[in-house]
């Protein structure tokens, strides 16, 4: 079956609620998590240092202070601060290692890709809450975006220096977390040094240049890291990026068919078909780079998407996009275009379509 897709000109902007929650009315929302359980008793944590001081908000101003064996009932967790009540007082802020919990490395892969576990969305919004942003991006796949915007960078969750900002991608259908993008700093350091600040193994990498240090690698639940260089050194790195998935399999599974363009209603669209041939993946979100010309003159260059597309696995789509040009005057027949899939995100396959 051929399926034709037309251009989502608008992005859905969607509220930071819908990581937690579906909204009534929307059609493309991630789906909400199982709800608590009622029978659920109250979790109570257990003071293990000696004296702890107790905030109005993470590293806020200080308003009281707890000593060590104090029990004390847990609200949340944000970072690496927990929001928990005493007989006292409302929600208040502690150091979430002064009671039991393990200190959190904001810029670790195993944290956001789940290395050796399962790892889906809840569990990033447990750590660090709603995000500034949840967006549409196509296919099914959401982009959440987290800011660290802690004046000096020195990170109000985390007590770290280590990020500005952090991107993730996010299956719909799975909730898994695809992607991660990291802008740093920057880290200073060698890349032997960004791999053990992220939790990742030392090892050679498959290809490095003056911009960025590749390596595909298998990393467990992680397929490939890519490091951007600052200005070419070597020891300074403004971004790193970890998949979860080959990044670049679309490159090799997906063939195309007839690619032309079409005149409609004073428009000109490109019509291209593409198979995926993938053994396991499906294809979310492609971005299209699309080139005219006539009589060996350029008639322009256009990216196309994101788009809300999901080629599956053993799926033929049909590509219908319009482009962003004047079509008055031109002769179709003295056209010549070039279109290829440039981008595309990696997602677990469906269900094969049977011809």
């Amino acid at each position: 079956m051929i399926k034709r897709h037309a251009l989502n000109i608008s992005t859905l902007l969607v509220i930071a609620g819908l990581l937690l929650a579906g909204c009534a009315g929307q059609q493309k929302t991630l789906p909400p998590p199982p709800p608590p359980d009622a029978t659920e008793e109250v979790q109570m944590v257990t003071v293990q240092v000696a004296v702890e001081n107790l905030r109005e908000t993470p590293n806020g101003a200080k308003i009281g202070e707890t000593i060590g064996g104090s029990e004390l009932e847990f609200m949340q967790r944000r970072g690496n601060w927990v929001q928990v009540r005493d007989m006292t007082r409302g929600g208040v802020w502690i150091w979430a290692p002064s009671v039991g919990f393990a200190e959190v490395n904001p810029i670790s892969v195993p944290l956001w890709l789940g290395v050796g576990r399962p790892q889906n969305v809840d569990t990033l919004t447990s750590i660090f809450g709603a995000p500034e942003q949840l967006e549409l991006v196509g296919g099914d796949v959401f982009r959440y975006r987290y800011l660290n915007k802690s004046p000096n960078r020195t990170g109000t969750l985390f007590g770290t220096q280590g990020f500005q900002a952090v991107e993730a991608l996010i299956d719909r259908e799975s909730r898994e977390v695809l992607r991660v993008d990291f802008t740093l700093s920057p880290f200073e350091g060698s890349a032997k040094d960004l791999l053990s600040a992220i939790e990742l193994p030392d090892v050679r990498s498959t290809k490095t240049n003056f911009d960025h240090a590749l390596y595909i690698k298998k990393f467990n639940a992680v397929s490939q890291v890519e490091f951007i260089f600052a200005e070419g050194n070597f020891n300074s790195m403004v971004s790193y990026s970890a998949f979860r998935y080959p990044a670049t399999e679309y490159q090799a599974a997906l063939t195309y068919g007839e690619k032309k363009i079409v005149h409609e209603t004073g428009s000109l669209f490109l019509s291209m078909e593409v198979t995926n041939n993938s053994g396991k993946y499906s294809f979310a979100a492609p971005e299209v780079f699309v080139e005219l010309v006539i009589d060996d003159n350029p008639l322009g260059q256009w990216t196309l998407g994101p788009l809300d597309i999901r080629i599956e696995l053993g799926e033929r789509e049909l590509i219908y996009q319009p482009l962003p040009i004047n079509a008055d005057g031109l002769d179709i027949n003295t056209i010549a275009a070039r279109a290829e899939i440039i981008n595309a995100v990696t997602v677990p396959a469906g269900p094969v379509n049977k011809p």
